[in-house]
């Protein structure tokens, strides 16, 4: 099946809007809507959106259908400056063998995911952030920012959300933050606050 690219600008050249599009697709695929939305309740990916008054105005995905969402965008697009798969699965590897195994004590949360997991949320960092840092960067960045908890793990990250977390802010809007990013972006800057520290 042929992969379907759609933007803002290409629909309001037309006349019509991004959602006018999106239903125009629908039909145009036969698609059932009141099966789809079903089945989106059902799975948990869509929940009502009430006022103040419990009133329902409508419907807001919710984190887990942010996340498929999110996965199908980037599966479905062609990016070449996305890693390959190869390199995005030893890459998986690697980070996963650099955290704790098991659960993270006093939660059902394991520390890290299966490497075909973890390689979907490569996949989102690559596509939010870009291609700006090395594997061996990354990596790096990782082992530093798990030997900095010292073997005491209670406040540190699991594997996914290290690499990106995604949160419904207080006005319904979906943030990203990444760890992982941080750690990146500020690689050496300890090593000059020390060089100042020796001096004074």
């Amino acid at each position: 099946m042929a992969t379907i690219h759609l933007n803002r600008e290409a629909c309001a050249s037309n006349g019509i809007s991004l959602g006018e599009a999106l239903l125009l697709l629908m039909y145009h695929c036969k698609e059932d809507l009141d099966k789809a939305q079903d089945l989106l309740i059902r799975s948990g990916y869509i929940t009502a959106e009430r006022d103040t008054l419990f009133q329902q105005t409508g419907w807001r995905l919710t984190n887990s259908g942010t996340t498929i969402l999110h996965n199908v965008l980037t599966d479905s697009e062609v990016d070449d400056t996305m890693p390959s798969e190869q390199e995005l699965q030893e890459l998986a590897a690697s980070l996963k063998a650099i955290f704790p195994t098991g659960k993270k004590l006093g939660t059902n949360n394991y520390w890290t995911e299966g490497v075909a997991l973890i390689v979907k949320r490569l996949k989102l960092f690559f596509k939010k952030y870009g291609r700006n840092y090395t594997n061996d960067q990354i990596v790096a960045a990782t082992r530093e920012y798990v030997e900095s908890f010292n073997g005491d793990y209670r406040f540190m990250r699991t594997l996914k959300y290290f690499i990106l977390k995604e949160v419904r802010g207080a006005d319904g809007m979906v943030e990203s933050a990444s760890d992982l990013l941080t750690r990146l972006d500020n690689a050496g800057q300890e090593d000059v606050d020390d060089w100042r520290d020796n001096v004074r």
